[in-house]
């Protein structure tokens, strides 16, 4: 058995995909952590879940290790808002 550490900003699907190698395996991650998580859980970072089974793709699996990546996909507040608009957007057009 393997585990995981959440890096803050995670989300259930890029732990899958860091961990399985395919975002498919949030419900493999989700059993293997007996159903303490799912697919709202709000993650602050440090977490450690459990991997039980193999990856679904090897190969990405292998990718994020070898180049010590992690997929982040939610920014935080205090970091910034991602939009695709300016700070001065409005709707005067």
């Amino acid at each position: 058995m393997e585990t995981v550490t959440v890096s803050r900003g995670q989300t259930i699907y890029d732990l899958a995909l860091q961990a399985y190698g395919s975002a498919d395996a949030v419900f493999l991650l989700m059993e293997d952590n007996d159903n303490t998580i799912n697919m709202d859980t709000v993650f602050a970072g440090g977490e450690k879940l459990k991997v039980k089974q193999p990856p679904l793709d090897k190969f990405v699996k292998e990718y994020f290790e070898n180049n010590n990546l992690k997929p982040v996909s939610k920014q935080d507040d205090n970091e910034g808002n991602i939009t695709d608009f300016n700070p001065d957007f409005n709707f005067d057009f």
